[in-house]
């Protein structure tokens, strides 16, 4: 009997879901659908092709997806004439045809599997009376599953910011809702200003895509804390096997006893000649465990304190960015701010934003021709500025600054299927989504950023990759039961 699977969502995760599941060798044969508009497929929001020339924000020996080939997105780029080193950080663009030859070539050796791509996007699941679930798409259509994968990537249903914005179509036109409303304007004036909220990576990929068109653009970036990325180097020198089990085994208390332990073993990596970006990564694989291990309070308090920081070491910009990044604000052509946002309003041709600096009594304004959000928005709201944080005029009224709350994650979270809380969609250890009653959903199941409530890492490709080979075992173990 064919068990049927639809994959919600084909960006990198819905993609790398589906060629797992293709390549298993169960004796039960699956009928697997995998549902996004036409375009998005294998390139999901982050890969798709572009003429920015937008970079990876990783080496490429690390973006390998084939279990048997280490080196295969490097190899995929050399049998096609594009140049390519392990090290260099590569088009995203490319990396998007290397995932969309993976699934093709998934697809074609399926055996007795079957694969169906439908074009569209989920609106609503429907439990059925065996057990079943209904997909229905924006379409109309209607499909039935034994299992449904959400991977929907950073859509997870909440909003990222919200302000208080005055201005009408004026405004609207100058305010933009996500990164990549940016890099489609065409024709801006040589003098604009733009202001990004947000100083990770994504913001500084908008300013490496519009200073392409014009090295006269001028850029102010804010976010919380007023971090920037560091930066990656070539191959730093290892932690010594007995150094990483060393420090792994200290890491199992909170997260300011955590700390201490990574800055001590730094210090002394340093001094024998070492770098701190192995120390960091050295981490990586065990994030999860130590997650686990905190209460919710340690949990808390590291997503208010110490996250911001973590993550400015842990997620870092190619050295290339880092050295624009570096010209633009010796120049005078970029500069950073801590603080948050408290007013946005229409201003003649541009923007008038009231900007509260962090620690500062009083506001301050800032004039600019385009507004921005950079924010992450797979972000807990505890990292992000809310309609509560803010004291609008009489005649504002707040605006999400992101696109509306997802419609499928609304629905779900309407009828119970689904529940959040104050970091973000429930799920569980086996990846099953975890209803309102908080039992869990025995053929539901999440892939993506969104794990990160769960175990914090989710979000680079190697961790992405760990998830989904855990989460298919658990599927295909079920479907071997049936």
């Amino acid at each position: 009997m064919t068990v049927s699977i639809v994959i919600v969502g084909a960006g990198f995760c819905g993609t790398m879901t589906a060629t797992r599941l293709l390549s298993d060798q169960t004796e039960k044969p699956l009928s697997i659908a995998l549902v996004d508009d036409s375009y998005s497929v294998s390139r999901g929001v982050a890969y798709r092709s572009d003429e920015e020339g937008w970079l990876l924000n990783a080496p490429a020996r690390t973006l390998s997806v084939e279990r048997d080939n280490g080196n295969g997105f490097v190899d995929y780029c050399r049998l096609r004439g594009r140049p390519a080193e392990p090290d260099d950080f590569l088009p995203r663009a490319w990396y998007g045809d290397y995932l969309a030859h993976v699934l093709k070539k998934a697809v074609a050796n399926s055996g007795k599997h079957q694969f169906s791509q439908h074009d569209g996007y989920a609106v609503a699941l429907e439990p059925v009376d065996d057990g079943r679930t209904k997909v229905h798409l924006h379409t109309g259509v209607g499909i039935s599953a034994d299992q449904v994968i959400l991977a929907t990537g950073h859509s997870d249903g909440r909003r990222s910011i919200t302000i208080a914005a005055t201005g009408g179509a004026s405004l609207d036109q100058r305010l933009l809702v996500t990164p990549w409303d940016a890099v489609k304007l065409r024709a801006v004036p040589d003098d604009s200003h733009f202001f990004l909220c947000g100083s990770g990576l994504t913001a500084l990929d908008v300013v490496y895509a519009l200073h392409r068109r014009s090295e006269k653009l001028r850029f102010t970036l804010m976010s919380r804390r007023g971090l920037l990325p560091q930066h990656h180097c070539q191959s730093p020198p290892r932690l010594q096997p007995q150094a990483r089990r060393a420090l792994l085994d200290q890491l199992t208390v909170g997260p300011r006893h955590c700390i201490t332990v990574v800055r001590k073993v730094i210090a002394e990596h340093r001094a024998r000649g070492g770098d701190w970006r192995e120390v960091i990564d050295s981490l990586r694989p065990a994030v999860p465990q130590i997650w686990s291990n905190w209460s919710e309070a340690d949990r808390r308090a590291f997503v208010r304190h110490i996250a911001p920081y973590w993550n400015t070491h842990r997620h870092r910009q190619p050295a290339s960015t880092a050295a624009l990044v570096a010209s633009l604000r010796m120049s005078g052509c970029l500069s950073l701010m801590a603080g948050r946002i408290e007013t946005i309003s229409a201003h003649g041709d541009g923007l008038l934003l009231a900007i509260r600096p962090r620690a500062a009594a009083a506001s301050r304004v800032v004039h600019a021709s385009y507004f921005v959000n950079c924010t992450d928005v797979g972000m807990a709201p505890a990292h992000r500025a809310t309609a509560s944080d803010t004291e609008p005029h009489a005649d504002c009224k707040h605006r999400p600054i992101a696109h509306a709350c997802d419609s499928l994650f609304d629905q779900l979270r309407r009828d119970g299927i689904a529940k959040f809380d104050w970091a973000g969609l429930c799920v569980d250890e086996s990846y099953r989504v975890v209803r309102v009653n908080s039992c869990t959903n025995p053929s539901l199941f999440y892939i993506g950023p969104a794990l990160k409530r769960r175990f914090w890492e989710a979000t680079a490709v190697p961790e992405l990759l760990m998830h989904i080979e855990r989460m298919t075992e658990i599927i295909m173990r079920q479907v071997s039961a049936r």
